[in-house]
């Protein structure tokens, strides 16, 4: 994405499955550099978000789950058809909203894998910290 810049000598993984540990070198990367802990966000809240907080967890790491930092997109039913479109899959009672579903993995990380966070909170701590 043109809007985001890396700082110099910033690493730049690629990851091929649903969290960035297992396909990348993050984990050896934040052991040589001292982390123990992440603020994770991203796209796909509760697939590669929220498999990368469970799996930084079980590394060890204090993760924050920075809620308001996620996106994802509705979730038909198991049963939905797969040739739905937009418009049926939205009118469909049994569609879990995205709003569900990152609601459900606040849920599901909340202390047990992370510490949830907003984006504001986050910002309050920093300034707090200065």
């Amino acid at each position: 994405m043109d809007e985001l810049e890396r700082a110099d000598g910033e690493p730049l993984l690629h990851k091929t499955s649903h969290n960035a540990f297992t396909t990348t070198n993050l984990q050896q990367l934040l052991t040589e550099h001292g982390v123990r802990e992440l603020t994770v966000c991203g796209i796909r809240t509760e697939q590669c978000v929220e498999t990368t907080t469970r799996v930084g967890s079980d590394f060890g790491y204090q993760v924050t789950f920075v809620t308001d930092a996620t996106a994802t997109n509705p979730i038909p039913h198991r049963d939905a058809p797969a040739d739905q479109t937009v418009a049926e899959l939205l009118a469909d009672p049994r569609t879990l909203p995205a709003e569900e579903v990152v609601r459900r993995t606040e849920y599901a990380l909340a202390g047990r894998f992370a510490t949830i966070a907003t984006v504001d909170e986050l910002e309050a701590a920093a300034a707090d910290q200065a």
